[in-house]
């Protein structure tokens, strides 16, 4: 006989079966899949050209697959446009305005998910303090090191409150 609560399974926050993209004639993405469990961290990992920003942008519904299928939560993200809304994307390259300040940045890019000014305050001020950011928050972009510029754009990717980053 066992008492308390029973272990919970983590459901699945991203599943991939079979994603493949190919451009003309060079196939970068080759019938790959995975999956992620809510909570869990996973690195995807490969060597120039191995077709990891183009899984990335599959994933995002920044492209459309060849074939294979990407569902974040259950929902398709090609399917259910959405779903996206679900995911924080941080692109490669640092993509912020750098005569603007940290909290500038923040509050033009949340604007983009329509959350109202309070929601919208909220949401800064908890994308700072997660990225450590908030004591140099007045302080223009183009003051920043490139680590901060990084971890600001990690900031700006947690905004919608993502269940996939």
């Amino acid at each position: 006989m066992s008492f308390g609560a029973t272990p919970r399974t983590p459901s699945r926050v991203l599943e991939c079966r079979g994603l493949t993209k190919r451009f003309d004639h060079r196939t970068a993405v080759d019938g790959i899949g995975f999956e992620i469990a809510e909570g869990e961290i996973y690195g995807l990992l490969g060597p120039n050209g191995a077709g990891k920003t183009t899984t990335m942008k599959i994933i995002c519904g920044l492209l459309t697959p060849d074939s294979g299928s990407v569902t974040v939560a259950g929902r398709s993200v090609h399917d259910d446009l959405e779903v996206r809304g679900l995911i924080g994307y941080v692109p490669q390259e640092v993509a912020l305005y750098p005569d603007l300040t940290a909290r500038e940045n923040l509050e033009f890019l949340g604007g983009l998910y329509r959350l109202g000014r309070r929601a919208l305050a909220e949401r800064v001020d908890e994308a700072l303090e997660a990225t450590d950011l908030t004591d140099r928050s007045h302080e223009r972009v183009d003051t920043y090191s490139g680590g901060m510029k990084r971890r600001l754009n990690i900031a700006a990717g947690l905004l919608n409150r993502p269940r996939l980053l």
